[in-house]
C-alpha cells in the first residue's frame, strides 16, 4: 500500500528539522547530493512506504540545507558590521509594517563604507 500523504509530510518535516536543527551546517555541495539521493530512492521505492518516507526525509533535508545556505548569503559580511554607510536607493514597493518590524524593498544604486 502507497505511503498516504500525511505520512510523507512527516518524512519531509523530519527531514527538514534535522537539517535546521543540526549543530553544524553541511557545505552547500550536499543540497544535490540529497536531493539526488531522495528522488533515487523515492522512484526505487515508489510502491513501498519506508522508501516513500526515507525519499520526503533526504527531500527535506535538501531543502533545509539550501534555504539556510540562502539565508546565509543574503547576510551583511562581518567585515562590514559595526562600520558606518550610507545607502542611496529607489524604494521599489510599499513598506509592509508588523508589530515588531517595518520592512521595504529598495533597488540599491550606491553604497558607501565610511572610513
Amino acid at each position: 500500500m502507497p505511503a498516504s500523504l500525511l505520512t510523507l509530510i512527516a518524512g519531509f518535516a523530519a527531514g527538514l528539522a534535522a537539517s535546521l536543527l543540526a549543530p553544524v551546517l553541511p557545505g552547500d555541495q550536499w543540497t544535490p547530493v540529497l536531493a539526488g539521493c531522495a528522488l533515487l530512492i523515492g522512484l526505487a521505492g515508489r510502491r513501498r512506504t519506508p522508501g516513500l518516507v526515507l525519499a520526503a526525509a533526504l527531500g527535506g533535508s535538501a531543502f533545509g540545507l539550501h534555504a539556510a545556505h540562502d539565508a546565509l548569503d543574503s547576510r551583511l559580511p562581518a567585515a562590514l558590521d559595526g562600520r558606518d554607510m550610507r545607502l542611496t536607493g529607489v524604494v521599489t514597493d510599499l513598506p509592509q509594517a508588523d508589530r515588531l518590524r517595518t520592512r521595504l524593498q529598495v533597488d540599491v544604486e550606491q553604497l558607501t563604507v565610511a572610513g
